[in-house]
C-alpha cells in the first residue's frame, strides 16, 4: 500500500528522546498514509534497543559509522515511499494535526515545494525557522553578517521566506536530486539552505506554517545551547560552508 508522506530521522545517541518521538508520530491523528524511517549513525547508548522494539512500526536501518546526517538522511530516502519527506529530529514531537494541516496545505497549494513548522521548545517558547537573505553575496567582515538576514515573522497564516532550517521540514519529493535529498560531502547545516536553492530553481514556493507545530527539546547529537546552535547556522548556511567534525570532536567550516 502506498504512503503519502515518508518520516525520516537519524538517531544519534538519542535514547533518553526517541520514545516519545516515535510515539507523537504513531498517535497522530490523520487520514493519510505516513511511513517512518529511522537510521540511527552509530549510537554508543540504547538507541538501537529502542528502536528494535518497534518493529513493524518503523523502517530501522543501522550504521556501523557516523556517516553524518546528509548521508544517513539519503538512505532513508532510498526506503522512502511517500510523496511527501518529512525531515525530522529525534528529540522532536509532532502534535496530534501536524501531518493532517501540512499535508492538506500542500494539497491547496501547489505552488509550495518545501515547509517548516512552528517550533515550540520545552521552555514554552516559540520559533520560527525561517530567514530571508537581503543578497546571497557574501561580505567580507562578520559586521556584515547580521545585515544578510531578515526573520520574517508569522502570525496564523502562512508566510513565505527564502529559506527554512532546523526539524520538522516538509518537502515534495520533486526537491530531490537524482534520488538524494543532500549533497553528502556536508555534515551539518548546509543541508536545508541546499533545499531552498532547489525550490528556488524549480520555481516552488517555501513556506513556514503556523498550523504545522512541532515541539523540540534540544540537539542531543552536540554540546551546544540553542543560541550557538542558531548562530551557527545563520553563518554558515548562506556562505556554502561545510561543517564537518575532525577526530578529535572539533567542528570544522571547511
Amino acid at each position: 500500500m502506498s504512503v503519502d508522506i515518508s518520516i525520516l530521522i537519524v538517531s544519534y545517541n538519542s535514547e533518553n528522546y526517541l520514545k516519545a518521538c516515535i510515539e507523537s508520530i504513531l498517535n497522530s491523528r490523520t487520514n493519510y498514509r505516513f511511513e517512518i524511517i529511522v537510521v540511527d549513525n552509530h549510537s554508543s547508548d540504547k538507541s538501537v534497543e529502542i528502536l528494535t522494539s518497534y518493529e513493524g512500526q518503523i523502517i530501522l536501518l543501522v550504521n556501523n559509522y557516523n556517516y553524518g546526517f546528509a548521508r544517513a538522511m539519503n538512505q532513508s530516502v532510498l526506503k522512502a515511499s511517500g510523496n511527501y519527506i518529512l525531515t525530522f529530529n529525534p528529540d522532536a514531537e509532532l502534535s496530534m494535526n501536524a501531518i493532517e494541516n501540512a499535508l492538506n496545505y500542500f494539497k491547496a497549494n501547489k505552488d509550495v515545494a518545501l515547509m517548516a513548522p512552528v517550533i515550540t521548545s520545552s521552555n514554552g517558547s516559540m520559533h520560527y525557522p525561517n530567514y530571508n537573505l537581503n543578497t546571497f553575496e557574501p561580505s567580507s567582515t562578520l559586521r556584515f553578517f547580521a545585515d544578510k538576514f531578515s526573520s520574517v515573522k508569522v502570525d496564523d497564516k502562512p508566510k513565505e521566506v527564502n529559506f527554512v532550517f532546523g526539524t520538522g521540514i516538509i518537502l515534495d519529493r520533486l526537491l530531490l536530486n537524482n534520488g538524494k535529498l543532500y549533497p553528502e560531502d556536508t555534515f551539518l547545516f548546509w543541508e536545508e539552505y541546499y533545499l531552498g536553492k532547489q525550490a528556488q530553481k524549480l520555481k516552488k514556493t517555501v513556506v513556514i506554517n503556523p498550523k504545522f507545530t512541532i515541539s523540540h527539546h534540544r540537539s542531543v547529537s552536540f554540546k551546544f545551547n540553542k543560541e550557538k546552535m542558531e548562530w551557527m547556522q545563520k553563518l554558515i548556511l548562506p556562505y556554502g560552508y561545510f561543517v564537518r567534525i575532525d577526530e578529535h570532536g572539533k567542528l570544522l567550516a571547511t
